[in-house]
């Protein structure tokens, strides 16, 4: 017995006809969630750092560090969210607010001066800003 295998042959699968839209979302949510996320989170862990800084009088190497950690954790947080969302434009809208919001933060006088007392070979520099 022989089998005719040529209409499932000939016949393209399912999946290699993606509409353009399907593909644009899923190009537009690798670049929210790669470069957006990394500008969220460079935002957000730079305003944490300032705050853990002048409201805890934590050495600033040191709210710099922790920031540095929990920047991994924000990032891969952000990176399923954007993946899960289902609706792309709430969520860039989001990334973009939470970035804009936490860098006009860091502008704040109060953040802006932020200052510490760095020893490098045995020279201490007074007054070093972090921007």
């Amino acid at each position: 017995m022989k089998l005719d295998l040529s209409p499932i042959a000939s016949a393209p699968p399912a999946a290699a006809k993606q509409p353009l839209s399907q593909v644009a979302s899923l190009v537009w949510r690798i670049l929210l969630a790669t470069v957006g996320g990394y500008f969220c989170t460079v935002a957000v862990i730079s305003l944490t750092a300032r705050l853990l800084a002048v409201l805890f009088d934590v050495p600033l190497a040191n709210s710099l560090l922790s920031g540095m950690l929990l920047s991994f954790l924000l990032y891969s947080i952000i990176i399923m969210a954007v993946f899960a969302s289902q609706r792309l434009v709430r969520t860039s809208l989001w990334l973009l607010g939470a970035g804009v919001v936490a860098t006009l933060l860091c502008q704040l006088p109060v953040l802006a001066d932020v200052s510490e007392t760095v020893v490098i070979a045995g020279v201490v520099f007074e007054g070093v800003k972090v921007s």
